[in-house]
């Protein structure tokens, strides 16, 4: 038995104060848990799941653009991916289109920000 299942266990034996307690212990916690509750526990048999991996890699995907800033797009996809004029040009025009993959979150938001004020309509995945 888990050390989780085994405080469950004490659980269902206190008393409505000690777990009303609990419960407002437990709601402080809950901004350093990174997992919802609701993915831990399964209500019906208060057993634990399997929890998902937290996703930390991402892709930029265009998936379209705006047809009269379709020469300032290809500069700037050029310029994030290093694309000579000719592919990012293909790049543009064949949307949907990876531009960058394997990077954070945080970079994913940056370049889809600027894709997006070049003109660029772009999806993270």
């Amino acid at each position: 038995m888990s050390k989780i299942e085994n405080i469950a266990n004490e659980l269902d034996k206190c008393d409505k104060e000690t777990l009303k307690n609990v419960a407002n212990a437990f709601a402080r916690l809950q901004r350093w848990v990174v997992v919802p509750y609701d993915q831990l526990y399964n209500n019906k048999h208060q057993s634990v799941q399997t929890v998902e991996e937290v996703k930390t890699s991402f892709k930029v995907v265009l998936s379209g653009y705006d047809a009269s800033k379709k020469i300032n797009l290809i500069r700037v996809v050029r310029e994030i991916t290093g694309f000579g004029l000719i592919e990012s040009k293909a790049a543009v025009e064949k949307s949907p289109t990876i531009i960058k993959e394997n990077i954070s979150n945080d970079d994913a938001e940056k370049i889809k920000k600027y894709l997006e004020e070049s003109g660029g309509t772009v999806d993270i995945q």
